[in-house]
């Protein structure tokens, strides 16, 4: 959402626009404070994130194999994706060899981080698990600048 969009034509020139006053708070101009929306994604991350972990060590009762669980989580996310690229419901990357490369330590990390995650599932508390996966983004940076 950008405030400058959502401005009258008619508005004065160099005077906030009132949904940018309104978020910020002020009328000095200033850019809007974004802390309390960022906030409340993480707090909607964390909570989904608990619910899935008492999902999943639910599930791993039914289907003990960490690894299948880790693969089968892996290798569904392309079909999703690629089904959205397809219908064009979203548009689909398009990346040079370079690009791809440059990626692809990252995306080691992230795979790396996901698999323990599962595997933490299949031999720990869920309390446990939680702590791994809320330090997955934390672990995934360090290994990204490394």
């Amino acid at each position: 959402w950008r405030p400058e969009a959502s401005a009258p034509a008619n508005a004065v020139a160099g005077a906030p626009s009132a949904p940018r006053a309104a978020v910020a708070g002020s009328t000095d101009g200033a850019a809007p404070q974004r802390g309390g929306v960022t906030f409340l994604y993480i707090l909607l991350w964390y909570a989904f994130s608990a619910g899935y972990n008492i999902y999943f060590k639910r599930a791993f009762s039914t289907f003990p194999f960490p690894w299948a669980s880790a693969l089968f989580q892996m290798a569904f996310g392309l079909p999703m994706f690629g089904t959205l690229w397809l219908l064009r419901l979203r548009p689909a990357p398009t990346l040079t060899a370079a690009e791809a490369g440059r990626l692809l330590p990252a995306a080691a990390a992230n795979l790396l981080t996901h698999i323990g995650a599962v595997l933490a599932f299949s031999g720990s508390a869920v309390s446990f698990v939680h702590i791994v996966k809320a330090s997955e983004p934390v672990v995934s940076s360090v290994l990204n600048y490394l």
